[in-house]
């Protein structure tokens, strides 16, 4: 009879599933710890979560059930509940138990951030183009290391630029706007980020009335011609033509640098690597006889060129004085540029550079114009290219025998130089 009476309770047993009315996890099959390894910094907290397969209700979150264990505790504790505070430095094992079921989680704590910063820390970003922001943090024991894709980026303004998971900035309207990063401890690093757009006036023909139109819709532009005074305006244009330099100070290369700064206050003044500054009113026939054939005025009668090389820079002043200043556009008349190899490169306030080409126009005595304005931005100065090389008795134009294209200028149109910020 008792032999009986002990089947039919087994028999009970089985039919109810093995379950046991105390414990709802009897059932539990399998054990399992999310996630599975994490490193944290030193102050930091970790949730683990863990979830048990059972024998017939399918998966539980257990983690209130488990008990949980660290296997050191100077480097992590873990609370009832799965939560784990780093506390110190190194690995350390979470272990989760149940109902003799055991989960690991591989946990290391690395030192606390002290310090963010991101690179680069500003600067300007044309419309449409993407700069990627670095985020490094220096931690409580001196390591350095590179957190872009584990901080949190943000944008003060997404209508000037949006910033994606892992720091990549895109430009989207002119206008500026602070990128901030953020780590898990709260540390954070900004940049200021400055997004520019820029209208570019370009044209090129066979003689001045080609290039006219686009050389009044530059002028249109920037504003009224401000007089030639030591007054500063703030708004119109300036201008340079050339022609009324006085006869002492043409055709020879000793034509003062600052001359349209303190003669005739126009605030610019020029540098060269080469010999010096040569304005010409016989198309430089006195340097080379071919390049009268070459080169036509925009304006005439008067040409500009540097000697002895062929690059030289623009650099903007409160006009009749040594106060640097900044111009928002800028553009000039080019002659006989054959070859694509003449431009106008800004350097913007971060160091960055823009250069756009001058039209190529084979063939001799063209006239091209190149005129850039700027939204959101200006430059300190602007250094103009003219060609391969500079003006020889011995280098005729490439097209007239020579290997070399040469180009000189005539008109500069620019913005009145206004203070720099």
């Amino acid at each position: 009879m008792r032999k009986y009476f002990m089947l039919l309770l087994a028999l009970a047993l089985l039919s109810s599933g093995c379950s046991n009315p105390g414990n709802p996890f009897f059932n539990v099959q399998v054990l399992s710890v999310a996630p599975t390894s994490a490193t944290i910094a030193r102050g930091q907290t970790l949730q683990l979560t863990a979830t048990g397969t059972l024998f017939q209700d399918g998966r539980e979150d257990v983690t209130a059930s488990a008990e949980w264990l660290s296997s050191n505790v100077n480097v992590v504790t873990v609370s009832a509940t799965g939560l784990v505070p780093g506390v110190g430095v190194g690995p350390v094992t979470i272990t989760a138990r149940l109902n003799g079921r055991e989960a690991f989680c591989e946990v290391t704590v690395v030192s606390a951030v002290t310090a963010l910063a991101l690179t680069p820390d500003g600067g300007f970003l044309r419309v449409g183009t993407t700069e990627t922001l670095a985020a490094t943090a220096t931690f409580d024991d001196g390591a350095v290391l590179d957190l872009s894709d584990q901080v949190d980026w943000s944008t003060a303004d997404a209508t000037v630029a949006t910033v994606n998971d892992v720091g990549a900035v895109t430009a989207v309207g002119v206008g500026q706007t602070v990128i901030t990063a953020v780590a898990e401890n709260g540390t954070a690093a900004r940049a200021t980020v400055n997004v520019f757009e820029v209208t570019i006036f370009s044209a090129g023909g066979a003689n001045a009335a080609a290039i006219q139109p686009t050389v009044d819709a530059f002028r249109a532009a920037l504003g009224p011609l401000n007089p030639n005074t030591a007054q500063v305006f703030p708004t119109g244009r300036r201008e340079i033509n050339w022609d009324g330099v006085p006869a002492a100070q043409t055709n020879t290369n000793a034509f003062p640098a600052n001359f349209f700064n303190v003669t005739s206050p126009r605030g610019v003044v020029f540098a060269t690597l080469g010999e010096g500054f040569r304005v010409s009113d016989n198309a430089y026939g006195d340097v080379n006889a071919t390049y009268p054939t070459q080169f036509q005025t925009f304006s005439p009668g008067k040409l500009f060129a540097t000697r002895g090389a062929s690059r030289f820079e623009t650099e903007f002043f409160l006009p009749a004085t040594t106060t640097p200043a900044v111009s928002s556009a800028f553009g000039a008349v080019f002659c006989d540029p054959d070859r694509n190899t003449s431009s106008l490169l800004f350097v913007l306030p971060d160091g960055s550079t823009f250069t756009p080409t001058v039209t190529a126009l084979p063939g001799a005595q063209g006239l091209a114009f190149l005129g850039v304005q700027f939204q959101g931005a200006s430059c300190r100065g602007v250094t103009l290219v003219t060609g391969e090389a500079p003006l020889s008795g011995a280098d005729n134009d490439v097209t007239n025998g020579g290997v070399n294209d040469m180009v000189v200028v005539d008109d500069f149109i620019y913005a009145e130089p206004q203070p720099a910020p």
